[in-house]
């Protein structure tokens, strides 16, 4: 079932923030080069624009995060 209810995703500032949106917004094919990015301390504010532009361009459709928690 898509999730209609669209919220864009803040930029994570936290070590434990970068981790949920890699697991809960991201491809597992992107989630390295992300975690790489935070290890650096490079500007993550990139990824955060890109998911948005997504679930923009998803029409209402996006299907992917954030997954709930247990």
């Amino acid at each position: 079932m898509p999730n209609t209810t669209l919220t864009i995703p803040a930029t994570p500032t936290t070590a434990e923030e970068a981790i949920a949106f890699a697991l809960d917004y991201l491809e597992p094919f992107e989630v390295a080069d992300f975690l790489s990015d935070w290890r650096a301390a490079r500007s993550l504010s990139g990824w955060s624009a890109g998911v948005a532009e997504e679930m923009a361009a998803s029409g209402g459709t996006w299907t992917k995060g954030p997954r709930p928690h247990a």
